[in-house]
């Protein structure tokens, strides 16, 4: 300007981090141990939107509540450099329910005989921290095949089957025992009978006097040859 002398002095421009959004993806799930757990950093993946990948030296990781039973927790991270500094998220991650093996007892059971017997789960296999079945809120229902509600119906080996178990913090996956049902005894009486001397046996009066031991509605008829 032809009035002024001018002298410049310069200023300082700051760059102040911006606000991003977070992002946040493969979230690991940790299995119920009986203990209170927390999710670590390498056991997520941080992301701003738009933006890329944070590496974890990047950013401060809080988790809000240790988790012990199954059920949903938070954490809390807070970028700590670069240009999004300050910028913060929560994500959710899960304790999810540990398996249970349940194997069903082998049991025998007789042709005819009551098929109102009770079946067992033999073991259990899996628990953790000193946990047993007594941490079950609903039992197994465990059912075999071949038997018509009151007898068992065919002679032979078959599946013993559970299902249904349920509990806080476990799943429970199943092996089949096996039903063994063998067969029924009967006493067979010959009815008396005599032959002449010199004639043909076939032709004696023999046969079939008593059956005893015969179930399920059986009959000598039925039976066919014995």
């Amino acid at each position: 300007h032809n009035d002024y002398a001018v002298t410049t002095v310069d200023g300082e421009l700051k760059v102040l981090p911006a606000t991003g959004e977070l992002e946040f993806a493969d979230i690991a799930e940790l299995v119920y141990s009986g203990s209170v757990q927390t999710i670590a950093k390498d056991q997520v993946k941080v992301s701003i939107k738009n933006v890329g990948i944070v590496d974890e030296d990047n950013f401060e990781f809080t988790v809000n509540e240790g988790g012990k039973n199954v059920g949903q927790y938070s954490a809390t991270v807070v970028i700590l450099t670069g240009n999004y500094a300050g910028t913060t998220g929560t994500f959710n991650w899960n304790v999810v329910q540990k398996e249970v093996k349940v194997t069903v007892a082998d049991a025998t059971a007789v042709y005819g005989t009551d098929a109102g017997m009770t079946f067992d789960i033999a073991k259990y296999e899996g628990f953790v921290d000193g946990e047993d079945e007594s941490v079950i809120t609903k039992q197994a229902t465990i059912t075999a095949p071949n038997a018509d509600g009151k007898t068992f119906r065919t002679v032979g080996t078959y599946a013993i089957t559970a299902e249904g178990i349920e509990a806080q913090n476990y799943y429970f996956t199943y092996t089949a025992g096996t039903l063994t049902i063998t067969k029924a005894s009967i006493t067979v009486t010959a009815k008396d009978h005599s032959v002449e001397y010199g004639h043909d046996e076939a032709n004696s009066n023999n046969g079939i006097e008593v059956v005893e031991g015969l179930v399920n509605g059986d009959t000598i008829e039925s039976l066919g040859e014995i």
